[in-house]
Protein backbone atom coordinates (compact mmCIF):
# COMPACT_ATOMS: atom_id res chain seq x y z
CA UNK A 1 0.00 0.00 0.00
CA UNK A 2 1.25 3.35 -0.88
CA UNK A 3 -0.38 7.26 -0.36
CA UNK A 4 -0.84 7.25 -4.13
CA UNK A 5 0.91 5.47 -7.57
CA UNK A 6 3.58 8.28 -7.47
CA UNK A 7 5.32 7.56 -4.59
CA UNK A 8 4.99 4.02 -5.00
CA UNK A 9 6.93 4.13 -8.12
CA UNK A 10 9.04 6.49 -7.38
CA UNK A 11 10.15 4.54 -4.87
CA UNK A 12 10.47 1.44 -7.04
CA UNK A 13 12.68 3.22 -9.59
CA UNK A 14 14.98 4.01 -6.63
CA UNK A 15 15.10 0.45 -5.93
CA UNK A 16 16.22 -0.56 -9.41
CA UNK A 17 20.09 -0.35 -10.63
CA UNK A 18 20.75 3.02 -11.49
CA UNK A 19 22.12 1.55 -15.00
CA UNK A 20 19.00 0.30 -16.43
CA UNK A 21 17.91 2.12 -19.86
CA UNK A 22 14.15 3.37 -19.73
CA UNK A 23 11.48 3.36 -22.78
CA UNK A 24 8.92 6.04 -22.22
CA UNK A 25 5.98 7.02 -24.37
CA UNK A 26 5.60 10.85 -25.58
CA UNK A 27 3.66 12.91 -23.53
CA UNK A 28 3.55 10.48 -21.16
CA UNK A 29 1.70 11.29 -17.29
CA UNK A 30 4.60 13.68 -15.56
CA UNK A 31 4.78 11.38 -12.65
CA UNK A 32 5.50 8.53 -14.97
CA UNK A 33 8.29 10.05 -17.16
CA UNK A 34 9.73 13.20 -14.78
CA UNK A 35 11.39 10.32 -12.03
CA UNK A 36 13.18 9.22 -14.39
CA UNK A 37 14.45 12.72 -16.00
CA UNK A 38 15.49 14.23 -12.32
CA UNK A 39 17.11 10.96 -11.83
CA UNK A 40 19.55 11.82 -15.18
CA UNK A 41 18.22 7.74 -15.58
CA UNK A 42 19.60 7.10 -19.45
CA UNK A 43 15.92 6.87 -21.49
CA UNK A 44 14.39 7.03 -24.82
CA UNK A 45 11.40 8.30 -25.73
CA UNK A 46 8.84 6.22 -28.51
CA UNK A 47 6.79 8.61 -30.56
CA UNK A 48 2.67 8.43 -29.80
CA UNK A 49 0.48 7.93 -33.07
CA UNK A 50 -2.76 5.68 -33.91
CA UNK A 51 -0.37 3.09 -33.92
CA UNK A 52 1.51 3.34 -30.99
CA UNK A 53 1.96 -0.55 -30.11
CA UNK A 54 3.69 -0.66 -33.46
CA UNK A 55 5.86 2.35 -32.36
CA UNK A 56 6.71 0.42 -28.77
CA UNK A 57 7.83 -2.62 -30.76
CA UNK A 58 9.79 -0.65 -33.20
CA UNK A 59 11.74 1.58 -30.07
CA UNK A 60 12.27 -1.93 -28.20
CA UNK A 61 13.69 -3.50 -31.36
CA UNK A 62 16.00 -0.25 -32.01
CA UNK A 63 16.55 1.04 -28.71
CA UNK A 64 16.84 -2.19 -26.27
CA UNK A 65 15.58 -0.77 -23.64
CA UNK A 66 15.85 -2.56 -19.97
CA UNK A 67 12.94 -0.94 -18.92
CA UNK A 68 9.29 -0.04 -20.84
CA UNK A 69 7.12 2.27 -18.72
CA UNK A 70 3.91 3.42 -19.85
CA UNK A 71 0.30 4.38 -18.72
CA UNK A 72 -2.59 1.69 -19.78
CA UNK A 73 -4.88 4.56 -20.07
CA UNK A 74 -3.02 8.17 -21.40
CA UNK A 75 -3.80 10.68 -19.48
CA UNK A 76 -4.26 13.55 -21.91
CA UNK A 77 -5.73 11.57 -24.81
CA UNK A 78 -7.27 8.68 -22.95
CA UNK A 79 -5.72 6.15 -25.82
CA UNK A 80 -5.63 2.82 -24.21
CA UNK A 81 -2.56 0.17 -24.80
CA UNK A 82 -3.64 -2.92 -26.43
CA UNK A 83 -3.30 -5.37 -23.37
CA UNK A 84 -3.03 -8.04 -25.51
CA UNK A 85 0.10 -6.04 -27.01
CA UNK A 86 1.81 -6.34 -23.63
CA UNK A 87 1.56 -10.19 -23.37
CA UNK A 88 3.11 -10.76 -26.62
CA UNK A 89 6.13 -8.26 -25.48
CA UNK A 90 6.50 -9.96 -22.77
CA UNK A 91 6.71 -13.30 -24.34
CA UNK A 92 8.79 -11.78 -27.41
CA UNK A 93 11.40 -10.15 -24.42
CA UNK A 94 11.07 -11.87 -21.75
CA UNK A 95 13.85 -9.88 -19.94
CA UNK A 96 12.19 -6.91 -20.58
CA UNK A 97 10.62 -4.92 -17.19
CA UNK A 98 7.13 -3.94 -17.84
CA UNK A 99 6.28 -0.85 -15.29
CA UNK A 100 2.62 0.36 -15.64
CA UNK A 101 0.08 3.35 -14.11
CA UNK A 102 -3.48 1.56 -14.21
CA UNK A 103 -5.12 4.80 -12.20
CA UNK A 104 -7.02 5.77 -15.54
CA UNK A 105 -7.78 1.93 -16.08
CA UNK A 106 -8.52 -0.22 -13.17
CA UNK A 107 -11.87 -0.56 -12.19
CA UNK A 108 -13.35 -0.32 -15.89
CA UNK A 109 -13.23 -3.88 -16.57
CA UNK A 110 -12.01 -7.55 -15.18
CA UNK A 111 -7.99 -7.61 -15.09
CA UNK A 112 -5.71 -10.53 -14.38
CA UNK A 113 -2.37 -9.10 -13.46
CA UNK A 114 -0.91 -12.20 -12.58
CA UNK A 115 -1.14 -13.23 -16.53
CA UNK A 116 -1.11 -9.60 -17.67
CA UNK A 117 2.68 -9.56 -18.70
CA UNK A 118 3.21 -6.48 -16.57
CA UNK A 119 6.01 -6.95 -13.60
CA UNK A 120 4.94 -4.02 -11.98
CA UNK A 121 1.47 -2.47 -11.75
CA UNK A 122 0.91 0.79 -9.32
CA UNK A 123 -2.32 2.99 -9.35
CA UNK A 124 -3.98 5.74 -7.01
CA UNK A 125 -7.57 4.71 -5.79
CA UNK A 126 -9.46 8.19 -6.83
CA UNK A 127 -10.38 7.40 -10.50
CA UNK A 128 -12.20 4.79 -11.76
CA UNK A 129 -11.79 2.88 -8.15
CA UNK A 130 -13.99 5.10 -6.14
CA UNK A 131 -11.84 5.36 -3.44
CA UNK A 132 -10.97 9.17 -3.10
CA UNK A 133 -6.74 10.46 -2.39
CA UNK A 134 -4.63 9.84 -0.13
CA UNK A 135 -4.28 5.60 -1.42
CA UNK A 136 -2.50 3.62 -4.18
CA UNK A 137 -0.43 0.46 -4.03
CA UNK A 138 2.31 -1.11 -5.89
CA UNK A 139 1.62 -4.79 -7.81
CA UNK A 140 4.66 -6.87 -8.44
CA UNK A 141 5.11 -9.58 -9.75
CA UNK A 142 6.38 -12.77 -7.82
CA UNK A 143 10.06 -12.77 -10.19
CA UNK A 144 10.24 -9.33 -9.89
CA UNK A 145 9.74 -8.92 -6.49
CA UNK A 146 12.22 -11.86 -6.02
CA UNK A 147 14.79 -9.94 -8.35
CA UNK A 148 14.50 -7.03 -6.03
CA UNK A 149 14.91 -8.59 -2.52
CA UNK A 150 17.80 -10.33 -4.32
CA UNK A 151 19.94 -7.40 -4.95
CA UNK A 152 19.25 -6.51 -1.58
CA UNK A 153 20.36 -9.75 0.19
CA UNK A 154 23.39 -7.98 2.31
CA UNK A 155 20.58 -6.12 4.19
CA UNK A 156 18.91 -7.42 7.28
CA UNK A 157 15.38 -7.84 7.98
CA UNK A 158 14.13 -5.71 10.49
CA UNK A 159 14.63 -6.76 14.31
CA UNK A 160 12.68 -4.03 16.07
CA UNK A 161 9.46 -5.95 17.78
CA UNK A 162 7.22 -3.45 15.90
CA UNK A 163 8.66 -4.48 12.50
CA UNK A 164 9.34 -7.52 12.92
CA UNK A 165 6.57 -8.99 10.24
CA UNK A 166 7.92 -6.21 7.91
CA UNK A 167 9.30 -7.51 4.50
CA UNK A 168 12.70 -6.09 3.24
CA UNK A 169 10.08 -4.75 0.73
CA UNK A 170 7.93 -3.07 2.83
CA UNK A 171 10.19 -1.33 4.73
CA UNK A 172 10.44 0.72 0.89
CA UNK A 173 7.12 1.38 -0.13
CA UNK A 174 5.16 1.36 3.57
CA UNK A 175 8.17 3.00 5.97
CA UNK A 176 6.24 4.70 8.92
CA UNK A 177 2.81 5.28 9.61
CA UNK A 178 -0.47 4.37 6.68
CA UNK A 179 -3.41 6.19 6.35
CA UNK A 180 -6.19 3.78 7.45
CA UNK A 181 -8.80 6.00 6.78
CA UNK A 182 -7.88 6.47 3.14
CA UNK A 183 -6.84 2.87 2.60
CA UNK A 184 -10.14 1.43 4.33
CA UNK A 185 -11.85 3.80 1.95
CA UNK A 186 -9.85 1.85 -0.67
CA UNK A 187 -10.74 -1.62 0.62
CA UNK A 188 -14.47 -0.39 0.65
CA UNK A 189 -14.24 1.04 -3.52
CA UNK A 190 -12.83 -2.40 -4.32
CA UNK A 191 -15.80 -4.26 -2.28
CA UNK A 192 -18.08 -2.35 -3.79
CA UNK A 193 -17.01 -3.00 -7.32
CA UNK A 194 -16.64 -6.37 -6.78
CA UNK A 195 -20.41 -6.72 -5.63
CA UNK A 196 -21.41 -4.82 -8.93
CA UNK A 197 -19.26 -7.26 -10.63
CA UNK A 198 -16.28 -6.37 -13.23
CA UNK A 199 -18.40 -8.20 -15.80
CA UNK A 200 -21.38 -5.97 -15.37
CA UNK A 201 -19.25 -2.79 -14.79
CA UNK A 202 -17.45 -3.21 -18.53
CA UNK A 203 -20.91 -3.96 -19.90
CA UNK A 204 -22.30 -1.15 -18.75
CA UNK A 205 -19.47 1.42 -19.05
CA UNK A 206 -19.25 0.29 -22.70
CA UNK A 207 -22.29 0.58 -23.66
CA UNK A 208 -22.45 4.03 -22.87
CA UNK A 209 -19.09 5.33 -23.87
CA UNK A 210 -19.87 3.44 -27.38
CA UNK A 211 -22.56 6.00 -27.47
CA UNK A 212 -20.35 9.01 -26.58
CA UNK A 213 -18.11 7.81 -29.22
CA UNK A 214 -21.00 7.62 -31.70
CA UNK A 215 -22.56 10.63 -31.43
CA UNK A 216 -19.03 12.68 -30.95
CA UNK A 217 -17.39 10.91 -34.04
CA UNK A 218 -20.36 12.14 -35.97
CA UNK A 219 -19.63 15.41 -34.84
CA UNK A 220 -16.02 15.20 -35.62
CA UNK A 221 -15.23 16.24 -32.04
CA UNK A 222 -12.95 12.80 -31.49
CA UNK A 223 -8.87 13.02 -32.05
CA UNK A 224 -8.09 11.55 -35.51
CA UNK A 225 -6.28 9.03 -33.98
CA UNK A 226 -8.38 7.70 -31.54
CA UNK A 227 -11.15 7.51 -34.18
CA UNK A 228 -8.80 4.72 -36.14
CA UNK A 229 -8.00 2.20 -33.33
CA UNK A 230 -10.26 -0.50 -32.50
CA UNK A 231 -9.38 -0.09 -28.51
CA UNK A 232 -11.02 2.69 -27.00
CA UNK A 233 -11.11 3.65 -23.13
CA UNK A 234 -13.96 5.74 -21.35
CA UNK A 235 -11.44 8.59 -21.41
CA UNK A 236 -12.30 10.72 -23.93
CA UNK A 237 -10.91 14.08 -24.60
CA UNK A 238 -13.69 15.67 -26.64
CA UNK A 239 -11.82 18.32 -29.36
CA UNK A 240 -13.73 21.34 -28.06
CA UNK A 241 -12.45 24.71 -27.13
CA UNK A 242 -10.56 24.50 -23.85
CA UNK A 243 -11.39 27.98 -22.80
CA UNK A 244 -15.32 26.21 -23.07
CA UNK A 245 -14.48 24.47 -19.68
CA UNK A 246 -16.34 27.15 -17.53
CA UNK A 247 -19.55 26.78 -19.28
CA UNK A 248 -19.14 23.08 -19.03
CA UNK A 249 -18.56 23.30 -15.42
CA UNK A 250 -21.64 25.97 -14.56
CA UNK A 251 -23.89 23.45 -16.81
CA UNK A 252 -22.84 20.53 -14.37
CA UNK A 253 -20.44 18.87 -16.60
CA UNK A 254 -17.73 17.15 -14.15
CA UNK A 255 -15.15 17.48 -17.01
CA UNK A 256 -11.32 19.36 -17.37
CA UNK A 257 -9.29 21.00 -20.46
CA UNK A 258 -6.43 18.58 -21.39
CA UNK A 259 -4.06 19.17 -24.59
CA UNK A 260 -6.44 20.27 -27.26
CA UNK A 261 -9.80 19.49 -26.11
CA UNK A 262 -11.90 18.78 -22.98
CA UNK A 263 -11.62 15.44 -21.18
CA UNK A 264 -14.97 14.06 -19.54
CA UNK A 265 -14.20 10.30 -17.95
CA UNK A 266 -17.90 7.67 -18.33
CA UNK A 267 -17.57 5.18 -15.60
CA UNK A 268 -20.59 2.81 -14.22
CA UNK A 269 -22.40 5.67 -12.37
CA UNK A 270 -23.43 7.29 -15.99
CA UNK A 271 -26.11 6.44 -18.41
CA UNK A 272 -27.15 7.04 -21.72
CA UNK A 273 -28.62 10.24 -21.24
CA UNK A 274 -25.79 12.02 -19.17
CA UNK A 275 -24.40 11.24 -22.63
CA UNK A 276 -27.44 12.79 -24.60
CA UNK A 277 -27.35 15.60 -21.96
CA UNK A 278 -23.58 16.56 -22.69
CA UNK A 279 -23.73 16.71 -27.02
CA UNK A 280 -27.22 18.88 -26.20
CA UNK A 281 -24.72 21.50 -24.23
CA UNK A 282 -21.85 21.31 -26.32
CA UNK A 283 -24.48 21.90 -29.11
CA UNK A 284 -25.37 24.65 -27.60
CA UNK A 285 -22.22 26.79 -26.61
CA UNK A 286 -19.67 26.40 -29.36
Amino acid sequence: MTPNFSFGYSTLIDLLPENLSYLVLEDEYPSLQYPIVNRKLQHSVAPFTAEVEKDLLNAIEKQKPDVLIFSIVQYISGLMIDLNFIKEIKSTYPNLLIIADGTQYLGTEPFNFETSGIDALGGSGYKWLLSGFGNGFMMLSDDFKSWLEELRLDIPLPQVAMWKDKSLLDTFFEPGHQDTLSHGTLQQGLMFLENLGLDNIKEHVTNVKNEAYELLLERDLILPYIAEREVKSSLINVQINPELYPNLINSGIKCFPRGTGIRIGIHLYNDLRDIQNFVNIIESIR
